[in-house]
């Protein structure tokens, strides 16, 4: 499913730029066809997959008061400021279309990856394999 998502963000991206190119301005239509895509992809998916089996009874306590959070008003808050900052990202990648190629925006969304990494890395704590990078 995820190399499935990654063909329809390339698709998106190359006509974001097409678009952008011809004078068709219209950053937010083309970010919410992402999440619109996004949003059948993994419908689809979780529809046609059982969910996984329920977690041991034992240790959930530790597990529910040892999570971490970046902010300190909670999961639900906090996934949905990362929500909203993830939206003004993707409107402002779309909206770069216009203002440059489609290679340099590309390579500046690439940059994403290990910028991502490595700011879980000082801000969350978290410890990467080489499996993982």
């Amino acid at each position: 499913a995820e190399q499935l998502v990654s063909l329809l963000l390339v698709g998106t991206n190359c006509s974001a730029a097409v678009l952008a190119d011809r004078g068709f301005d219209a950053p937010t239509l083309l970010a919410f066809l992402n999440y619109l895509l996004l949003a059948i992809v993994y419908t689809s998916w979780v529809a046609c997959h059982p969910p996984p089996p329920p977690l041991p009874e034992e240790g959930l306590e530790e597990r529910e008061h040892g999570a971490r959070t970046l902010l300190p008003c909670g999961p639900r808050i906090s996934f949905l400021l990362f929500a909203l900052v993830d939206v003004q990202a993707n409107f402002l990648i779309v909206k770069a279309y216009q203002y440059t190629s489609l290679t340099s925006v590309t390579l500046l969304d690439a940059f994403t990856i290990p910028t991502v990494v490595v700011l879980s890395t000082v801000f969350l704590g978290v410890r990467f394999q080489r499996l993982h990078v």
